[in-house]
């Protein structure tokens, strides 16, 4: 079996799990039940659990029914972070990001398996569709009401950017090795490949209903390039913003405002060039709801607390 990653066709260093490794791996080509083995095991949606036969699959499948439509609908996701990915203009900016999150720029260790998490969460179009949902105007649970959705990314600071030194020969694997070790050593081993040993790799997670989407990504000298000018005051999109930052609090808002330059970028393709526009699901209206309702009740709580120290 070749490598257990692929490089996307459209943009250049950008690395994922390829479908074939994800059949083979994920179930382990045994039956969940019965533990038989067999290249015939049918794959479940999830790609968690297997079945050798339709007894075995009756005998699991109520129990697990949920579970499986919830992780499918996840690896559904999987389509639309590809047209990001393969976006010059929104890969660039994510790069930029990834840079600015993990102090790369003035660091980059090239030979350190970086890794970081992006939380994918999907919003009302409009301003007026997403005060409908936060102010509960919407019943989250009536199918007919359809809501126009697009993808907004953002960086979770409870998630911190890690880095692991790792030593030579990079290809060498070993059986206790985490699957991000081993995509962030392939996609090394790759650009090695191609002259490019000194690009920081970063394994990014996109997250999105609890479950994860593995992307190894090179950052690029341009990356690099275009990070530096996003620095300077006369290119920055929020240079007033800046200019009322301490130094050592001018990395968050620089990341700030590149996640808001490419949620803008996305929410502005009216005309869904991009193929990233979606209808909302139930999940996604409650998760918005539940964010403005726990943001309410802070401010709430904070307003009697003036309240009673006055």
């Amino acid at each position: 079996m070749g490598p257990p990653f692929r490089q996307t066709n459209i943009i250049d260093g950008v690395y994922g799990i390829s479908e074939q490794y994800i059949k083979k791996t994920s179930a382990n080509l045994a039956c969940t039940i019965c533990g038989h083995q067999s290249k015939a095991i049918k794959i479940c949606p999830c790609r968690t659990a297997g079945y050798c036969s339709k007894d075995c699959q009756k005998l699991h499948w109520r129990t697990h029914k949920a579970s499986c439509i919830e992780a499918a609908v996840a690896h559904d996701m999987s389509d639309y972070l590809m047209y990001f990915l393969m976006n010059n203009t929104l890969i660039t900016l994510l790069r930029i990001a990834l840079i600015e999150k993990g102090g790369l720029l003035d660091d980059p260790q090239p030979n350190s398996c970086h890794e970081v998490a992006v939380t994918v969460t999907v919003m009302p179009v409009t301003d007026e569709e997403t005060h409908e949902l936060a102010y509960g105007r919407v019943d989250v649970n009536d199918d007919t009401h359809e809501i126009p959705g697009c993808l907004t990314f953002s960086m979770p600071t409870a998630r911190p950017f890690t880095s692991i030194p790792v030593k030579r020969p990079i290809l060498k694997h070993h059986p206790s090795e985490t699957q991000i070790m081993m995509v962030w050593k392939e996609a090394k081993y790759q650009a090695t490949k191609l002259g490019r040993s000194k690009n920081p790799v970063v394994v990014v997670l996109f997250s999105y209903k609890h479950h994860q989407l593995c992307h190894a990504i090179e950052i690029t000298p341009d990356a690099f390039e275009a990070a530096q000018k996003f620095r300077q005051p006369k290119l920055d999109v929020s240079s007033a913003l800046m200019a009322h930052n301490k130094p050592e609090e001018r990395p968050k808002a620089w990341l700030e405002s590149i996640l808001m330059v490419i949620n803008d970028f996305v929410r502005d393709d009216y005309e869904d060039k991009l193929k990233m526009r979606l209808k909302m699901a139930k999940y996604d209206k409650e998760f918005i709801r539940n964010i403005f309702t726990t943001r309410l009740e802070r401010e709430k709580a904070a307003g009697a607390m003036t309240s009673k120290q006055s």
